[in-house]
């Protein structure tokens, strides 16, 4: 056979595998994350205070740009004298992957750091809302952007000793919007719920006044806004005998206008209703909360909505209590369960902190929409042998879920957990 002959034969078999290839249609899924289904597949929990004499009150935000960052806030404990407390804060750029070392937000001495919330804009700033209370038991709500860390941080609101600053609560959208929420009342403990806005990033706030002014107390407000600046707000109404209320606010120039306020908790007949949560899927609204009866009779409850939320009659009243059984917690700290919630595909997750039956410490629990709420097994995060308090919840990209936690001990850390994301492989067919 000559070179000649030889070239034409292969010539006729790699023409053939070309028109093989253009007839055959070419389908090829990305590399990327499955969107979860069910329970997370967790990775082995790290630990993310360290360097103190303790941190308690983990607060986490992902970046809202679909990107890698996120960030874990908490109050950490400078010395051996419990009071002496700071703001600080860890950031991760590769999804929790590695982290920066724990840095102050803002350094003061004499102060004592009771609460702290973090919120991530879509240009990967950071906003830090705080309490501080000062050797004179005067208290003061703080905010300071990433930009300005550790110092330059702004004074938002001050009440002199016995007046209550309490439940900061910080969210952003859009370019350059910055909301936050707190409850407060200047002599005593009868609260009302305050809010505030900046339109410039944090710089200046020219939105700012008192939701429903009325005499009885309110406290752990939790917001929410859209795209379009619409607020979305719940918090607790009464002291020994707590319903959840909701509200919508409407920005107009410099000033909020409030929809009536609606009693959640009706709608699933709690009758304690305390620590509600707020979670914007959409033009879906969704709520969790907690209904105590007593310190080891309490449960999750979940509700949502997707139109005209101000009438009771638009909300769905899901599974409850989504929790399943009865949960108790320590009559002095938490006092309360306390959940989170987050949103990864079509599945709702919370999370929950709670005492179980025969045991002693509250352990971190989840349920999810996917797998039934209380129906299904808890996923159990932590186990009975240590105690752990104050779950948060952040999600990337609808794959990556986040989760930290405070484990009680000497000292007392923070955790931090992520899921690992089943992949989805190239697949060509016919």
């Amino acid at each position: 056979m000559n070179y000649k002959f030889r070239f034409f034969i292969l010539l006729t078999a790699l023409l053939g595998l070309v028109f093989s290839f253009q007839t055959m249609s070419l389908k090829a899924e990305p590399m990327e994350p499955a969107t979860p289904e069910s329970d997370p597949n967790w990775n082995t929990a790290v630990t993310l205070s360290t360097g103190d004499s303790g941190a308690r009150l983990p607060a986490i935000s992902a970046a809202p740009n679909n990107g890698n960052k996120l960030i874990v806030a908490y109050v950490s404990q400078r010395s051996g004298v419990e009071e002496n407390t700071d703001p600080y804060y860890r950031i991760s750029n590769n999804n929790g992957g590695n982290w920066t070392s724990p840095a102050p937000i803002n350094s003061n001495t004499n102060t004592t750091t009771s609460d702290i919330d973090i919120a991530i804009d879509s240009s990967g700033n950071a906003h830090a809302l705080w309490v501080e209370i000062t050797a004179a038991n005067a208290r003061q709500l703080r905010y300071s952007k990433q930009t300005n860390w550790p110092n330059g941080a702004q004074t938002r609101a001050s009440v002199n000793d016995p007046g209550v600053i309490s439940f900061p609560r910080i969210v952003t959208s859009g370019a350059n919007r910055v909301d936050i929420v707190w409850a407060q009342d200047n002599s005593g403990i009868l609260t009302d719920i305050y809010h505030a806005r900046s339109t410039d990033g944090g710089t200046n706030w020219n939105i700012s006044g008192v939701v429903v002014d009325n005499s009885g107390t309110s406290q752990s407000p939790d917001i929410a806004v859209n795209a379009n600046g619409k607020i979305f707000l719940v918090w607790t109404e009464g002291f020994l005998s707590g319903q959840v209320y909701y509200a919508e606010g409407t920005v107009s120039g410099n000033s909020v206008s409030w929809t009536v306020v609606t009693n959640l908790s009706s709608k699933s007949l709690a009758t304690n209703a305390v620590e509600p949560k707020i979670l914007l899927d959409g033009n879906t609204v969704k709520v969790t909360y907690t209904n105590r009866l007593n310190e080891s009779t309490q449960y999750v409850h979940y509700l949502e909505c997707t139109s005209n939320c101000v009438q009771i009659s638009n909300w769905k009243s899901v599974g409850n209590p989504i929790s399943g059984t009865a949960l108790g917690a320590n009559v002095g700290d938490p006092f309360d369960v306390n959940s989170t919630l987050g949103q990864a595909g079509r599945c709702t997750y919370v999370y929950f902190h709670g005492v179980r039956s025969g045991s002693n410490n509250e352990q971190i629990l989840g349920v999810n929409s996917c797998s039934g709420w209380g129906t299904s097994p808890q996923d159990e995060i932590t186990t009975v042998a240590t105690r752990a308090l104050n779950p948060e919840l952040a999600i990337h990209n609808n794959w990556w879920i986040y989760l930290v936690y405070e484990q009680k001990g000497t000292p007392s850390q923070i955790k931090f957990i992520r899921n690992i994301p089943a992949v989805y492989l190239p697949l060509i067919v016919k």
